[in-house]
């Protein structure tokens, strides 16, 4: 009979006693040698559009200057408050 895989709690108890299991070279290894191919490291995305944007120069300095000190790219800090100000302007109408 095919075991059926583990769910929710289950599932957490048997990833942590596998990483308790096995040694930080162990894991190391396992990393660098594929096992973990990019299909099981896949992280679901929501659909995006690409667009262009033409911005002065001294616009994309300052920024790109607040996005550093955000820690964040600026491209996610220009999307951010485009999201920020839709549902905003969506909100108002």
């Amino acid at each position: 009979m095919k075991r059926k895989p583990a769910k929710g709690k289950a599932k957490d108890a048997a990833l942590a006693a596998y990483y308790d299991s096995q040694s930080e070279e162990e894991l190391v290894h396992e990393i660098e040698s594929k096992r973990w191919g990019p299909a099981r490291l896949k992280v679901k995305r929501t659909r995006t559009l690409t667009t262009c944007l033409r911005l002065a120069p001294e616009t994309m300095h300052r920024v790109k200057a607040l996005a550093v000190e955000k820690g964040i790219d600026y491209q996610t800090l220009l999307r951010l408050w485009i999201e920020e100000r839709a549902r905003k302007e969506a909100r108002v109408s």
